[in-house]
C-alpha cells in the first residue's frame, strides 16, 4: 500500500495525476484539465457513483482552475493541504500555461466543476469519501474539511454571468 493521506497531495493517487499534469511532456494538459471536469459531469458518460482516482482527479483539476483563476487562494493556504514545495511545482505550471487556460475556459466548466461536489461529498456516491468515513475521526473530518475548501475557493473565483 502507498502513501494515503488526507491532504489533497498526500496519497500516491494525486501525486501521480498531478505529475502527469504537470510534466512538461504532457501536451495539452490545460485540455486535459478541461475535458476531466467536462466528462466526471457528463451523466452521459460518467457514472453516478464516482472511484477513489475520480475524485482525485477532480479535486487536482479544480485545485489548478482555482488557481489560474486567483493565485493568492492558493498562496494563502494555511491549512497545510498543499505544501511549500507543491505549491511552487503549480505556480510554475500555471504561469506555464496561463495563455492556453484563458483561451480555453468558459464560465460552464466553472459550474460544471462546483457541481462535481454534490457527489465528492456524498458518502453514497464517492469511494474516496466512503473510505474516509469508514476510518472514522479526526481524519474523516480532516479530508471533509480540506475538500470544503476547495469547493470555497472554486465559488470564489466562478465568474458570474
Amino acid at each position: 500500500m502507498g502513501a494515503w493521506g488526507y491532504h489533497l497531495l498526500e496519497n500516491d493517487t494525486a501525486c501521480d495525476i498531478f505529475i502527469r499534469l504537470t510534466n512538461p511532456k504532457t501536451e495539452a494538459p490545460v485540455a486535459e484539465i478541461l475535458q476531466s471536469i467536462e466528462g466526471y459531469s457528463n451523466p452521459d458518460t460518467s457514472s453516478e457513483c464516482i472511484d477513489d482516482y475520480e475524485v482525485n482527479d477532480i479535486l487536482i483539476c479544480i485545485v489548478l482552475v482555482v488557481g489560474f483563476t486567483d493565485r493568492t487562494l492558493i498562496e494563502e493556504r494555511t491549512d497545510k493541504s498543499i505544501n511549500r514545495d507543491s505549491k511552487d511545482k503549480i505556480f510554475k505550471f500555471l504561469e506555464q500555461h496561463q495563455k492556453t487556460f484563458d483561451d480555453s475556459v468558459k464560465v460552464d466548466h466553472y459550474k460544471k466543476a462546483g457541481k462535481l461536489f454534490e457527489r465528492i461529498l456524498d458518502v453514497e456516491k464517492s469511494e474516496t469519501y466512503e473510505l474516509w468515513d469508514d476510518a472514522g475521526g479526526e481524519n474523516c473530518e480532516s479530508w471533509v474539511k480540506m475538500v470544503t475548501k476547495i469547493r470555497e475557493d472554486l465559488v470564489k473565483v466562478t465568474p458570474s454571468m
